[in-house]
């Protein structure tokens, strides 16, 4: 393997009792090694946030860290990660010797120059299949998170892996189909008023959406889109507005249709970046096509009100933890949670809407 990353001590004892202090890798890059001691925690967070890198750039590092809870997203840059120039730099912890690298994605590769400072300096570029660096920072990720035990680690890991499979750098499992998670980021407050923030990120195998959301109006449409399964439901089209006129050009073009089809739904699930997912009713089956992301995915009906469900359900757990009492702009927060919760039961059982049967409530 052109890349790779070795850890000592290899028993699960010894490094437990070094990851609390420090730990030695070995990167071995096309046939060169270069040895160096590390900060346990340090390291695997690095190499967590290389994972990202390699799945969706510094854009995969922000997601990371939104979705971790951590604020530094929004005042800047990701430290470390260079956008306008698609470039990581990181030195995994490193004490001694100290070494810096940093990586850049140039389509299926990853170029890696890397500065050691012995005392005499040593600089080296590689260049490795992207792939390659992706299975071996994983391979090294799962084989020390799984010793150490840490819970902070396990769902940074737990949250690049979704990125890497999302974008397709990771095979998903066989059984894995339409799928919606949910994290939440924090508030936002804009004088008195106070909203809640959450990260979502929607695939049927590749990936339809992610991005910030207002809760409310995801789960308000999520719900609208469960409803869309109901058998008995008539057959109606939703007019696309001219913002949208050009997105559904290329939604008709993926999916080799023009002129013909009209959209049952138009998705933006409450995103502070909208960019509208197209959704077409065929034969038992939802087709959602997002030009944005050049996705077209067929989803069978019985498979989209259980991933609502959990969704909205998600939604409604961070919802009832969130400390304010009232939503801006909407009702209070537990009129919100009912309301959601009393459709979304509806669903599950099928049983017709109080008085409305187009929309959701909200």
């Amino acid at each position: 393997m052109s890349f790779s990353i070795l850890f000592f001590p290899k028993d699960e004892e010894g490094l437990k009792t070094h990851f609390k202090y420090d730990i030695t890798l070995n990167f071995e890059i096309n046939g060169e090694v270069i040895k160096t001691l590390c900060s346990g925690r340090e390291a695997v967070f690095s190499a967590i946030y290389l994972l990202a890198f390699c799945s969706a750039s510094c854009e995969g590092i922000k997601e990371l860290e939104m979705r971790s809870g951590l604020c530094t997203t929004f005042l800047s840059d990701v430290e470390q990660c260079q956008s306008a120039k698609g470039k990581l730099v990181t030195d995994f912890g490193s004490i001694e010797p100290s070494v810096v690298f940093a990586f850049t994605k140039k389509s299926d590769k990853v170029r890696i120059e890397v500065l050691v400072d012995y005392e005499i300096e040593y600089y080296k570029t590689f260049e490795v299949s992207l792939s390659e660096v992706a299975k071996s920072v994983l391979e090294f990720l799962e084989s020390v998170v799984s010793i150490v035990g840490d819970d902070k680690l396990r769902r940074s890991l737990e949250i690049a892996k979704d990125i890497a499979t999302r974008e397709g750098l990771i095979a998903p499992s066989a059984e894995e189909g339409f799928k919606i998670t949910v994290d939440w980021v924090g508030e936002f407050k804009c004088g008195s008023k106070r909203m809640p923030l959450l990260y979502s990120g929607v695939r049927a195998r590749r990936v339809l959406f992610s991005g910030i959301v207002d809760p409310l109006s995801f789960a308000s449409e999520l719900i609208n889109l469960a409803l869309l399964t109901e058998e008995s439901r008539e057959e109606t089209s939703t007019p696309v507005p001219l913002a949208y006129r050009d997105w559904f050009r290329e939604a008709l073009a993926l999916i080799g249709t023009v002129g013909k089809k009209k959209p049952a739904m138009i998705l933006t699930l409450g995103s502070f970046d909208p960019r509208p997912i197209f959704v077409f009713r065929d034969s038992g089956e939802l087709l959602l096509v997002s030009p944005s992301r050049k996705t077209v995915a067929r989803v069978p009906a019985k498979d989209i009100v259980p991933a609502v469900s959990s969704a909205v359900l998600d939604v409604v757990d961070w919802l009832k933890k969130w400390d304010d009492t009232e939503y801006p702009g909407y009702v209070s927060k537990e009129k919100a949670i009912s309301m959601i919760t009393e459709e979304l039961e509806r669903i599950k059982q099928k049983k017709p809407a109080r008085g409305r049967e187009e929309t959701h409530p909200l």
